[in-house]
């Protein structure tokens, strides 16, 4: 079956082995690199754009960069760092993963003693499927990989309307990665069925750049999408 990506987001996320403590009393001062490096490819950012949040803890205390209104997120702590783009477009892709490479490498450089302990990618997404009943073939698809039979009331309690969805767990132990796939049917109108891929990637594993996972995610997603019988276009 034919379908499209109707909306998708994108989250990374990089846990230390050990928080760094070297950065403590001088934490804020990443401020200017990641000002100084994204000026370089956002015409202007507003003066609300970076947070300093000071929680009472190492957990809480963090610093937030905003471009867009939001759409882009960059969040640093001292025991690891997050990335996240909501509802992006094709022709953003490339744009994100810079940005993304970019601010790694400012937080590598500031917290250089900052050693992962792995990390993780996600990419929910939004998918429209082009066929005319589209509900119930979502539907029929995650019906397909589960036990419940092609019944309002499996379980025979008098519901009117039974829905589920379904997750698989993948991990590869030599090449030290996991991944995972949600789906279910989606609550966002123009989309019919809702899929997560996730991916981690632990300290070893030969995925190590983010290039290469999201090259590995992408396509392991792709192969996912094959045996669920939907082929993407765009």
């Amino acid at each position: 079956m034919k379908a499209s990506i109707y909306r998708i987001d994108a989250f990374y996320e990089v846990e230390f082995r050990r928080p760094v403590f070297s950065r403590i009393a001088s934490f804020v001062d990443i401020i200017e690199p990641l000002y100084d490096s994204f000026s370089k490819e956002v015409d202007i950012i507003p003066s609300d754009a970076i947070r300093v949040e000071n929680g009472d803890s190492i957990a809480t205390s963090s610093i937030r960069f905003t471009l867009f209104s939001g759409q882009v997120l960059f969040e640093v702590k001292l025991d690891g760092y997050k990335v996240k783009f909501y509802n992006l477009h094709k022709k953003d892709a490339e744009r994100a993963k810079r940005y993304a490479l970019i601010f790694e490498r400012v937080v590598n450089e500031f917290m250089d003693d900052g050693y992962p302990k792995l990390s993780r990618i996600l990419f929910p997404c939004w998918i429209s499927i082009d066929t005319p009943s589209t509900t119930k073939v979502a539907e029929q698809i995650i019906r397909n990989l589960t036990w419940l039979p092609n019944s309002h009331d499996p379980f025979k309690i008098g519901a009117s309307n039974t829905s589920s969805g379904i997750r698989f767990d993948c991990n590869n132990d030599e090449e030290l990665w996991n991944f995972g796939i949600l789906l279910n049917k989606s609550v966002m109108p123009g989309s019919e069925l809702f899929i997560e891929f996730s991916g981690e990637y632990i300290l070893g594993s030969p995925y190590e750049s983010l290039d290469r996972k999201i090259d590995h995610l992408s396509s392991v997603s792709v192969s996912a999408l094959d045996k669920l019988g939907l082929t993407l276009y765009s």
